[in-house]
């Protein structure tokens, strides 16, 4: 028989339906099951990948639902955490008496760096009222006046407070000295005021006579700089100051959004397809293949 016949009848020979679809099916399963293992092997990499995240998401996320109550919202930063927010507290105003540092910032009083007293609006100075004459005298407590823009708090050496005065004033207390032997003078605006140690009583001064001006640059040479601040009050005194609205609650939500990273936004773009693609092959997986008929 010659090449051209063989060819014929093998062209010609029919070839079997049955095991056509037997061998197209098995073909399809092994390729489901080989997508099926790397399904697997990527899922167990994406399961890796994502578990910090998920655990970051989950704490930051349980601390938020209980904000309320383990009163995040109520806990100012302070210190070494407004660093982070590249927030400066302002620099505090010192002085030295009683043997201690009694400090000003913001609208805060401090003793030795401790927080001792607090202005509804801004604290203006402190003032050793001990050294005037009329009180100056041993049956009298060592007294500092603590001057805040619209009230005048009068605590004795350990902060222990004796009087609170509000200012009838209409504008703020933007500074507060003594003047003479019994009186405390303010200057509010464009104004001056003299303050009576002993009756308490408040009245019309002139705020550029001689006597308002020379005591008005003695508590200046009063201020202690800084630097020259005990190390132990320093950092009282640091860690104590505080930025109104940055508070534990604040700092959770930052860091459950990633904003300190300088690419949180995306970090965070980045984590949350990832965990959409571990979904959708953890629900590919569950999907069982059916064996062929």
């Amino acid at each position: 028989m010659s090449t051209s016949d063989q060819q014929d009848e093998t062209q010609e020979k029919p070839i079997d339906p049955a095991l056509s679809e037997a061998e197209l099916s098995h073909s399809k399963l092994s390729k489901l099951r080989w997508f099926r293992v790397w399904i697997r092997q990527w899922h167990r990499k994406l399961a890796i990948i994502v578990l910090l995240p998920i655990l970051w998401f989950a704490i930051t996320g349980i601390l938020l639902n209980h904000a309320q109550d383990l009163k995040l919202g109520a806990q100012p930063l302070k210190g070494l955490w407004l660093k982070a927010y590249g927030v400066t507290a302002p620099e505090g105003v010192h002085l030295k008496a009683f043997d201690q540092v009694w400090s000003l910032s913001g609208s805060e009083f401090y003793l030795d760096g401790l927080p001792i007293a607090e202005c509804s609006d801004s604290a203006v100075a402190a003032v050793n009222l001990s050294v005037a004459p009329v009180l100056a005298v041993e049956s009298a407590p060592n007294m500092m006046a603590l001057m805040c823009q619209s009230q005048i708090q009068i605590v004795d050496e350990n902060a222990a407070l004796i009087e609170s005065l509000v200012s009838p004033l209409d504008q703020p207390i933007t500074s507060a000295f003594l003047v003479g032997a019994d009186q405390l003078g303010l200057i509010a605006g464009d104004s001056g005021y003299v303050f009576d140690l002993i009756s308490l009583q408040l009245e019309p001064a002139d705020a550029s006579s001689d006597q308002f001006v020379s005591a008005a640059a003695e508590i200046g040479a009063q201020i202690i700089p800084p630097t020259d601040l005990p190390d132990t009050v320093k950092t009282r005194f640091d860690e104590s100051l505080s930025i109104p609205g940055l508070n534990a609650e604040r700092l959770v939500q930052d860091l459950h959004a990633l904003r300190f990273l300088p690419a949180g936004k995306w970090l965070l773009d980045i984590s949350a397809v990832l965990m959409l693609l571990l979904s959708v092959s953890g629900l590919m997986l569950l999907r069982k293949t059916r064996a062929p008929r």
